[in-house]
């Protein structure tokens, strides 16, 4: 699990890359895509949109119909599932800023800060969840 994550956050950050360079008329440009059928960079640009909706929803139904334990989501299952798609959105704003922007400030804050705070509460989360599973720390009944 841990590699297919890793991977597909890997292509992420090379899609972020290239993708983020790319002005809104060279969008328009005419690509092959699959089957050498053309169709605008545009669409290309939007594939992994759908295809990670679409399969999403392919994949829980081949747990559902397996009858996989992951068909039926634990709450911490739950949990990190919206925690992911809230990661995912939270991301999404970063790549669309430059460098520069990481230390704009306002209110006494910088996305630089706010990202370190987001990064700083996941590791707390962890590290709370893991004394509790090495026994460091009793849960409340």
């Amino acid at each position: 699990i841990d590699g297919i994550v890793n991977g597909l956050w890997t292509a992420y950050n090379g899609y972020v890359e290239v993708v983020t360079r790319l002005s809104n008329t060279q969008l328009d440009t005419q690509v092959p895509t699959f089957g050498g059928r053309m169709t605008t960079l545009r669409n290309s640009v939007y594939s992994p949109v759908f295809q990670s909706l679409e399969h999403t929803v392919h994949v829980a139904k081949i747990l559902q119909v397996t009858g996989a334990p992951g068909a039926q989501a634990t709450e911490s299952q739950a949990i990190l599932s919206e925690a992911a798609a809230a990661l995912g959105k939270f991301i999404a704003l970063y790549a669309r800023m430059s460098d520069e922007d990481l230390d704009r400030s306002f209110e006494n804050q910088t996305p630089r800060g706010v990202a370190e705070h987001v990064r700083r509460v996941m590791e707390n989360g962890r590290t709370r969840a893991d004394d509790v599973l090495a026994g460091r720390t009793a849960p409340t009944p």
